[in-house]
């Protein structure tokens, strides 16, 4: 038995030395499935072929040292038939292939053996052709043939930067890139989604649409390979790291690469350019990137970026033989200010415009209550119309969150402003979702978020806002991991007054009992009351009021006028410790840097005990009292802000 598996692995080493001097590509030998075995799996030009090999020896002198069967019966061509099959299919070849057999005869000649190979001839396959009797071809054993496996050489390695996202973080990533002989495949390995495993096939298409089909087996490993890669991100990097392996272009100096390839080779819009070119800039390397995020990347100040429209054009730059698209900066003007309502074309309510004029200049969450039609919803949406621009800073953290989520940007320096319906989720407000996607709050981040109805809410959401707008950060949790987001918002809160809508209306009479009074206040929950900083009611106007046409209301430029040199002030004041608004002031700086006179003192501990104001609350009563300071260009907080601060708390009560 042991003589007769010797001489099989010499008739194989043969045959395989054979299969090769015909011009034949061997990548694997000795493949078992459970159905049969494959002796020698090889490629004759386009086709897959494997290759049964019989060896049987020859008599020298009269004496048959070995007999082999020379035939192959039909339940044995079946079994070469399925694991032709089944090879195939483990590595995704859609080819014809074909099954042929090889006959290699040993003659013993007194103590020496030659080899000859009698004849190659197909005997079954997919769509095989007809392989003739080739020439019998001769071999000397000499002793440099070994029995075992075909030892396979590496024919590029390759190492190119991308990036992934982890929240609004972009965390580089190495694409390496092998490519060895074999039959084609390509793996992708480094904890890739779907979409990830699918750039395969568009980078595959692209390149041959460039005349660099792939061949031999391709592996590509994403490093780190402990974090998880999303999105059409890595599709240029993926395609670049193929070519470079190639040896179609030369070693790559450090940059980052994204982009998502077309099947023709074309560049595609993708998200997160903006977290790129923040680390891009961090690591002092340049970045490329499709030509339409090109807008995107120019607003980051201090980042190296060129854009390019298609891989060709890339390939060209990488050689030398074209210049790259350098993005300029481009930054929108600061008198870039949100359209909508104007507070010119808003009839009375003094108390409401004077309590959003406070809100807009030190960033104060605010609660308007009022009946149906009183104008509620129309103060809220004028609100943004006087607020201060972003700065720089805040610009770009509020492009970082937008570019996470793939969403343009055309409102130059103006703030988000947020809608939220009272059917949404919680995830929809808060984030999360497989992907851990910021939710509205952040997307509202350094602008309005505006719930109306507020008391229609699913109390687990609004209760779920407590932390995320007294921290200006939300963390959030999955089973995927936890990422952080920012939340810093001013929101902006509209409810009626009892579930009738009438209760204290001029108009019309309330039809609620007090416990649904009672009940209906509850909706409003004391913690989360607690939080706002600025409670004002809007009663409903009178027809007179509604119809009169006398001079006209302050507009809502000058309003902002005064909200953006109070919003000066704070920062010229609070920049030292990293804060712009008096809102966002922690309770340790409040009690440190607030100058208080001995009467404003007095006064404070006076009201805060016959309002009953909480510790939380008489921190908030304070940053308002500086803000009524600020816009009155006053440099110490006097009783009467602090009065008028009180007055917006005392409304919900009452």
């Amino acid at each position: 038995m042991t003589e007769n598996l010797e001489l099989g692995n010499l008739g194989e080493n043969f045959a395989a030395q054979y299969i090769e001097g015909l011009g034949w590509e061997i990548f694997e030998r000795n493949v078992s499935f459970s159905v049969g075995e494959i002796d020698i799996a090889a490629m004759n030009g386009e086709q897959l072929v494997f290759v049964e090999v019989r060896t049987r020896t020859a008599p020298s002198g009269g004496e048959t040292v070995q007999s082999a069967e020379d035939s192959i019966g039909p339940k044995k061509l079946r079994s070469l038939e399925l694991a032709g099959g089944c090879y195939a299919e483990r590595h995704c070849y859609g080819g014809n292939w074909r099954i042929d057999l090889v006959t290699v005869t040993l003659t013993v000649k007194g103590k020496d053996m030659d080899f000859e190979i009698e004849h190659i001839r197909n005997i079954a396959g997919m769509g095989g052709n007809e392989t003739e009797n080739e020439p019998e071809f001769e071999l000397v054993n000499d002793g440099s043939i070994e029995p075992g496996g075909v030892e396979f050489i590496s024919e590029g390695v390759s190492n190119v930067g991308g990036i992934t996202l982890h929240g609004i973080d972009a965390i580089r990533v190495e694409i390496e890139v092998e490519i060895t002989g074999g039959l084609f495949s390509i793996s992708i390995v480094g904890l890739p989604d779907i979409s990830v495993k699918e750039s395969r096939e568009r980078a595959r298409a692209a390149l041959r649409t460039m005349g660099y089909p792939l061949k031999g087996r391709i592996a590509v490993n994403l490093a780190p390979a402990d974090l998880p890669k999303e999105g059409a991100l890595l599709d240029l990097p993926i395609a670049l790291g193929m070519l470079c392996a190639q040896g179609v272009l030369p070693s790559l100096s450090p940059a980052l690469y994204m982009g998502e390839l077309a099947l023709d080779g074309r560049l595609r819009r993708v998200r997160g350019v903006v977290p790129a070119a923040i680390l891009a800039r961090k690591l002092n390397i340049p970045l490329y990137v499709p030509h339409e995020n090109s807008y995107e990347v120019g607003l980051v100040r201090g980042v190296c970026a060129y854009s390019v429209s298609s891989l060709q054009e890339l390939v060209q730059v990488l050689r030398s033989r074209s210049e790259p698209n350098k993005i300029s900066a481009s930054f929108p003007d600061e008198d870039s200010f949100a359209e909508g309502p104007d507070f010119a074309d808003i009839k009375g309510q003094a108390a409401a415009r004077r309590a959003l004029e406070i809100a807009a200049a030190g960033h104060h969450n605010i609660l308007l209550v009022g009946s149906p039609g009183s104008g509620k919803t129309l103060l809220a949406k004028a609100l943004n119309g006087i607020l201060p621009p972003l700065c720089d800073e805040e610009l770009t953290e509020v492009l970082l969150i937008r570019s996470t989520l793939g969403m343009n940007w055309n409102d130059g320096r103006r703030r988000p402003f947020r809608t939220v319906h009272f059917t949404a989720s919680s995830v929809s407000v808060c984030g999360g979702g497989s992907s851990l996607r910021p939710g509205e709050i952040s997307l509202a981040h350094r602008g309005v978020l505006f719930l109306d109805e507020f008391t229609e809410f699913r109390r687990d959401l609004t209760e779920s806002l407590r932390q995320p707008i007294e921290d200006g950060k939300i963390f959030v949790s999955r089973a995927a991991g936890t990422v952080e987001y920012p939340s810093r918002v001013l929101l902006a809160l509209a409810a009626n007054p009892c579930a009738c809508g009438h209760s204290g209306d001029p108009v019309y009479e309330c039809i609620c009992s007090a416990r649904e009074i009672e009940r209906y206040k509850r909706k409003l929950s004391g913690p989360m009351l607690d939080r706002i900083d600025l409670q004002i009611s809007v009663p409903r106007l009178l027809p007179e009021e509604l119809l009169s046409f006398g001079e006209a209301a302050e507009s809502s430029e000058d309003i902002r006028k005064r909200v953006c040199r109070a919003r000066t002030l704070q920062q010229n004041r609070w920049n030292k410790f990293g804060y712009n608004c008096n809102a966002e002031l922690p309770e340790k700086i409040v009690r440190r840097n607030f100058d208080l006179s001995s009467e404003s003192r007095e006064f404070l501990t006076r009201m805060a005990g016959k309002l009953r104001v909480s510790g939380r609350g008489i921190s908030r009563v304070l940053k308002v009292a500086r803000t009524i300071a600020d816009l009155a260009g006053d440099e110490k907080i006097l009783p009467s802000h602090i009065a008028e601060s009180l007055m917006y708390r005392q409304e919900s009560t009452g």
